[in-house]
């Protein structure tokens, strides 16, 4: 597997396309995971690019999003919403492999309807095909990081 400092370079890239995708740049609420070491770790870098969003992180002991410290839930509304789900890997289709638990997909079956959906992975994790499974949710746009 790969390691955290691997992907810091890929932050540049990631952010530059996710600055071109509409429904992120002009969401409201920015719904995005907390990086652990081998995921790209965007969460610092998006805050100080999109200052003017609500920013929500992962309940992990619920299918929840919360405000960044703490407090208020994330609810669908008349705001516009995206997410930022993270990937291990993914392919152009939008289907992601995750770490196994299935808390993304639950949470994106239950309200991917009011969001739009993202994962950003480095370009050496994208393939053509993954397995899927019936429970598995893809993801709206899939942005491929350069290094």
């Amino acid at each position: 597997m790969y390691r955290a400092r691997d992907l810091s370079a890929y932050v540049h890239s990631s952010l530059a396309q996710l600055r071109r995708i509409p429904e992120v740049t002009e969401c409201r609420n920015l719904l995005v995971y907390v990086p652990l070491a081998d995921e790209i770790p965007l969460l610092e870098p998006l805050q100080h690019t999109f200052i003017e969003k609500r920013w929500f992180v992962p309940l992990r002991e619920e299918i929840a999003f919360c405000t960044l410290h703490g407090g208020t839930q994330w609810a669908p509304g008349e705001q516009k919403s995206a997410i930022i789900v993270p990937a291990r890997a993914a392919t152009r289709a939008g289907h992601r492999l995750g770490r196994g638990g299935g808390w993304y997909d639950r949470f994106l079956s239950r309200h991917g309807t009011h969001l739009y959906s993202v994962c950003v992975v480095p370009d050496f994790a994208l393939y053509d095909t993954l397995p899927t499974e019936d429970h598995d949710v893809a993801v709206d746009t899939v942005v491929v990081a350069t290094s």
